[in-house]
């Protein structure tokens, strides 16, 4: 009978992640949850509280389509300044309307299965242990995200009015908590993944395919099959389900997540190529030169702050999940070669095996797939637009 080692994975619950969840409802950017209910609660002040958020984006926006120094600035300067305010802004004003206002039902959805699966797993952690690498990455995460944002007011104050500059800086800090929210519930997917991989490995290694019980979790309909196989399919077309509902609610996120990667680098790389046209038409000394290109290259490691690495991370996150879907497949394909033709659950096993073969992959609202290799078409896109961008400024 086949044989692993693979550890049942029991790290970073949703209950785990409750404080970035409040802050993301108080932010208006997630429903409002109870964790110990099970209930998702949306009141009339946090619609109240959404639409003045909305509100002061948009107002934001237009003061900033106002403000703008169209004489001033050079076409790709505009065009890609312009492109990414209105990319950031929208993002956010999604994210907000989508939570509290239009997928309210699919976030209960996919709460509500995800509290499924972690009973079904017996998901029992230790607050002490598993919770702290949680609460150490959100604190370096915050400090890194306000290093940040005091370092882009420290170099932009005296050219930027500052209501522009304290707009724009509240509003990556929302991209900043979205992105963190979004990435946190693509991995805790990706750990309920492999915990049920190591369950199934289990399952069959010891019982060979015979019942087990799970006493706590009699109410849902998928998990009461005696056949021990039939109770992990139940298991995984949940995680598929809690895999479209992630889909639902995230899928134009991830579409603007993607957007902002490729206009805020437009914009950095605008503003290098600009400063550097400008560097070459002026006479200046060898250390003026050297000190001129190790500015320019401060102002390339500047461009890839948070909301690029924080988008890579969510792409990335999202790739993972995908992938331990996968090694389902594999897992009950392994399975299947070491058993005889007559072993009990054998054909349930293999149409399991079919089925785990045919996940469907996240997207960015259905208009391309979240991979590894979306980065690649992202650069890429950023590379030809540079193209164009310096031939505009020659």
């Amino acid at each position: 009978m086949y044989n692993s080692k693979m550890p049942i994975n029991r790290k970073r619950s949703l209950r785990a992640i409750h404080l970035l969840y409040n802050l993301s409802s108080w932010l208006c950017q997630t429903p409002n949850y109870d964790f110990k209910r099970n209930e998702v609660i949306v009141s009339t002040w946090d619609q109240v509280r959404a639409i003045i958020i909305v509100s002061l984006f948009i107002i934001g926006y237009v003061d900033f389509m106002i403000m703008l120094n169209y004489k001033e600035l050079s076409i790709t300067t505009l065009v890609t300044y312009i492109a990414t305010m209105f990319v950031s802004a929208a993002s956010q004003v999604n994210v907000i309307c989508s939570a509290i206002f239009w997928n309210r039902d699919k976030w209960k959805q996919l709460l509500h299965m995800f509290h499924e699966v972690e009973i079904f797993v017996k998901h029992n952690h230790d607050k002490k242990s598993s919770n702290r690498l949680f609460y150490i990455e959100v604190l370096v995460a915050h400090i890194y995200c306000l290093a940040m944002i005091i370092y882009q007011c420290y170099i932009t104050y005296k050219l930027i009015p500052l209501q522009q500059i304290i707009f724009y800086n509240i509003l990556l800090y929302f991209i900043f908590v979205s992105s963190l929210i979004n990435y946190n519930f693509a991995i805790c997917l990706k750990y309920r993944y492999e915990t049920a991989n190591g369950m199934l490995i289990k399952e069959i290694s010891q019982n060979s395919l015979s019942m087990f019980v799970i006493t706590d979790f009699k109410k849902s309909y998928k998990f009461q099959q005696k056949n021990g196989v039939l109770r992990m399919w139940g298991l995984f077309t949940t995680l598929s389900e809690i895999a479209m509902r992630f889909n639902d609610v995230f899928g134009w996120n991830m579409l603007f997540i993607s957007l902002n990667i490729v206009v805020q680098l437009l914009y950095a790389f605008d503003s290098i190529v600009i400063f550097s046209m400008h560097k070459s038409k002026t006479s200046v000394d060898n250390d003026d030169l050297i000190a001129i290109n190790f500015l320019i290259a401060i102002l390339l490691l500047v461009s890839i702050d948070f909301v690029k690495v924080f988008g890579v991370m969510v792409i990335v996150s999202c790739d993972v999940v995908s992938a331990n879907a996968r090694k389902t497949a594999n897992i009950c394909y392994k399975i299947l070669l070491e058993m005889h033709l007559n072993d009990e659950g054998r054909e349930d096993l293999a149409l399991f095996a079919d089925q785990c073969s045919s996940v469907d992959n996240f997207s960015a609202a259905g208009f391309f797939d979240i991979n590894i290799s979306l980065l690649l078409s992202l650069f890429g896109v950023v590379a030809s637009n540079l193209i164009i961008i310096i031939q505009l400024n020659q």
